[in-house]
């Protein structure tokens, strides 16, 4: 029978869950950056002996624990279907969220250079019949283009 190995990102991801430990701990713990954790969870496939003691230190699992769970030596095929499985979800649902985010922060911006805009072209006293004069709401720009709310 081959032997089976496990990516250890994988591993001390599932720990990190089991034992309840944030990815914000565990990067305080270690110094790095959460994305470095999360860069360790998804394409770390083998690691420094002293790396994986602070780890094991951090999940209070024995080293030994952690290497026999990479050497497929416990019962972690489960961990690593559902870990592959759920993988592509949880990148779907953070770039949701930082679109998501990014849509809100230019819209107010957006809102924001028009009212400036139109300040300006009062000032100028150009305001009338300048289109931009009249995009003060999401509704009027809608009624333009014929969009329904």
């Amino acid at each position: 029978m081959e032997e089976r190995k496990i990516a250890i990102g994988l591993i001390l991801k599932s720990l990190s869950k089991q034992k309840g430990v944030s990815v914000s701990d565990i990067s305080k713990s270690l110094g790095v950056t959460r994305q470095a954790v999360y860069h360790v969870f998804a394409s770390r496939l083998t690691m420094e002996e002293d790396e994986l003691v602070r780890w094991s230190e951090i999940l209070d699992t024995p080293v030994a624990e952690i290497l026999d769970r990479a050497n497929g030596n416990s019962d972690t095929s489960k961990v690593k279907s559902n870990e592959s499985l759920n993988f592509g979800n949880e990148v779907v649902e953070r770039f949701e969220e930082h679109f998501r985010k990014m849509e809100e922060f230019y819209h107010e911006q957006l809102r924001a250079k028009d009212q400036q805009i139109e300040k300006l072209l009062g000032l100028l006293g150009k305001s009338e019949g300048c289109p931009v004069a009249n995009l003060n709401s999401a509704e009027s720009i809608q009624n333009e283009v014929g969009v329904a709310a």
